[in-house]
């Protein structure tokens, strides 16, 4: 957990490379709520871009520091966004909202990260 909060911090001034691995394990969405792991992991490179590997692959997203936790953006090309926020505990969610054909589409994934 000291490890986390180390990287959070350092990430107002990047220092070095460095990993977070989040594991999710509850998905809400318009259906309720259901059990479903999913894995993200942020990557912060040397110079503070930040990159998510998740299921599709690798996208560049803005790391944004507050005083209780961090937060990675990742735009959409339709303007919408996925966010996740980690708390400096490890408590994280990560929020998916998607436009396809016209319509939005909304998820949200619980679970941790270290």
């Amino acid at each position: 957990m000291l490890r986390l909060i180390a990287v959070l911090v350092m990430l107002g001034t990047p220092v070095g490379a460095d990993v977070i691995r989040c594991d999710f394990d509850t998905r809400i969405d318009a259906d309720g709520t259901a059990a479903e792991r999913m894995t993200l992991v942020f990557e912060i490179t040397d110079s503070g871009e930040a990159y998510m590997l998740g299921n599709v692959g690798k996208v560049e997203v803005m790391p944004l520091r507050g005083n209780e936790a961090m937060s990675f953006i990742e735009p959409l090309w339709a303007g919408a966004v996925h966010s996740t926020v980690i708390m400096f505990d490890g408590s994280a969610v990560h929020s998916r909202n998607t436009i396809i054909s016209g319509s939005i589409l909304y998820a949200q994934h619980i679970g941790r990260c270290q």
